[in-house]
C-alpha cells in the first residue's frame, strides 16, 4: 500500500520536501513540506493510502 502526503489546505497530492532548510536536509530537524499547487508549507501533512484517493 503506497501512501502519499496530501496538503491539508487544498487536498493536493503534489507535495514535496522543502529543501530550503539545511538542518532538515541533514536530518537534524523535522522536515518542512510544501504544496506545489497552493504554496502551503508546514511540518504536518497527512498521509493517505494512494488507492483511496482524495
Amino acid at each position: 500500500m503506497p501512501f502519499v502526503k496530501v496538503c491539508p489546505k487544498c487536498g493536493s497530492e503534489n507535495v514535496k520536501i522543502d529543501t530550503d532548510n539545511p538542518r532538515a536536509s541533514a536530518g537534524l530537524s523535522v522536515p518542512n513540506y510544501v504544496c506545489m499547487d497552493c504554496g502551503f508549507s508546514g511540518q504536518i501533512f497527512p498521509e493517505i493510502d494512494k488507492a483511496e484517493g482524495k
